[in-house]
């Protein structure tokens, strides 16, 4: 009894330390859960550029997460630094059983998580992460009913954007890939090894291959959103191979569906590029996918040439991927950023980021692909003034820096 009531007298000696006034401060304070995540310079730049206090923690991606180093590091910043709130993206950092929940939940520290991947395929077998402190944010609004389904209270729909240090416009003489003048160009992964490594890591042969690619094909055309509202319904609820998979293999199967499916409606689309021989810019199982009359080149690297990549293009294509219905992905962004001309599939998300027909042209249907193409190759004056009001739009709306305005707004509102 005596060692139970120090320990009690410690917690709450500890609790008083946390329990400091926070968002009093028009320049926020805020700790990043450093997972070095593709989008981690960004937000480190946007929160710098906007004046809030920042401090990150790493988080190794492959490590054990709640390890004694990463929360003692914690700990000791949230001591020291008394953030106004975390961040985290896609809740890395954040551990299966709420452990990392329930500490920063007992010490009253908000705490905001920025999904830019399917969340379904990451919290939903997480619900101990529930928590009065915090707060969701989705880049696609769609998952909105979703995670307020799963308890979720605090959800709100914040999409990409782009950071104009890395896409701009380049003179042609300060290009590096100067001389380089492509008429229709696509960058994108052909997901051959993604759904080759996923079916290794699950377990499965070359003999369940058909059955992967009925079921990609199968989430690819269908309506539905989660692979799971295709795999819990008849026929293939029935079927063994899927009712094996539980937990975490579920999850990795989800994935792998998703993986499949992205693949056969991003072929079929790019397929109807071939009259205008498309540079195409990936891995190298474009290969294996496409003939000859595709020129296929080596990856870019995002960070590196991929801004110069858009600057040569006449006309930059873009086929989202199939988990995104609604929803918009980077490409939207930073090819406008770059001052460039974009064809894009039609997502409904868009009308409310573009005036579409005047920023931003899409196509509905694969069939009207062909015909679009042709049009702006051969009506530069009119493909240049498109890609003119995006770059504007982009600039005035769209960067990281106001989409982390617009977060630290709702976490004082939602906080203070």
């Amino acid at each position: 009894p005596i060692e139970e009531k120090l320990k009690k007298a410690q917690k709450v000696r500890i609790r008083k330390r946390f329990q400091y006034e926070k968002f009093k401060g028009e320049k926020l304070r805020i700790l990043l859960i450093n997972s070095q995540y593709l989008m981690m310079g960004e937000l480190v730049r946007a929160i710098e550029r906007l004046g809030h206090s920042l401090k990150t923690i790493i988080m190794e991606r492959e490590a054990e997460v709640g390890q004694r180093e990463f929360i003692a590091g914690l700990l000791r910043l949230l001591l020291e630094f008394q953030p106004d709130f975390i961040l985290t993206v896609n809740h890395l950092g954040f551990d299966r059983e709420g452990v990392m929940t329930d500490f920063l939940t007992s010490l009253e520290i908000p705490f905001a998580s920025w999904y830019v991947d399917s969340p379904m395929l990451i919290i939903k077998h997480y619900q101990r992460n529930l928590s009065p402190y915090c707060a969701i944010f989705l880049w696609d609004e769609d998952y909105i009913a979703d995670m307020k389904d799963l308890g979720f209270s605090k959800v709100h729909f914040l999409p990409l954007g782009s950071d104009p240090r890395f896409f701009r416009p380049i003179p042609p003489e300060g290009n590096p890939l100067h001389g380089v003048e492509n008429d229709v160009s696509f960058v994108g992964n052909s997901m051959i090894h993604p759904v080759r490594k996923k079916m290794e890591r699950l377990g499965l042969t070359e003999e369940d291959k058909p059955f992967i690619e009925e079921l990609g094909r199968a989430y690819a055309w269908s309506a539905c959103r989660n692979v799971s509202e295709i795999l819990d319904r008849p026929p293939y609820s029935q079927i063994p191979l899927i009712q094996s998979m539980r937990d975490g293999r579920r999850v990795d199967f989800e994935a792998l569906v998703m993986c499949q499916g992205t693949l056969f409606y991003r072929l079929e689309h790019i397929r109807k590029l071939e009259p205008f021989h498309p540079v195409i810019r990936g891995d190298d199982g474009w290969n294996r996918l496409l003939n000859g009359s595709f020129q296929i080149g080596p990856e870019l690297l995002y960070y590196y040439n991929l801004n110069s990549f858009y600057n040569v293009s006449k006309i930059n294509f873009n086929v989202t991927s199939t988990q995104m219905r609604n929803a918009v992905n980077q490409r939207v962004f930073d090819v406008p950023a770059a001052g460039r001309f974009l064809l894009t599939d039609y997502k409904k998300q868009l009308e409310g980021l573009f005036e579409i027909g005047r920023e931003m042209i899409c196509y509905r249907d694969p069939n009207e692909i062909k015909d679009l193409v042709r049009f702006y190759l051969r009506h530069e004056r009119e493909r240049e003034k498109i890609a003119a009001l995006g770059y504007r739009r982009v600039l005035a709306q769209h960067t990281y820096e106001h989409r982390i305005s617009r977060m630290c707004e709702i976490m004082r509102r939602e906080f203070k």
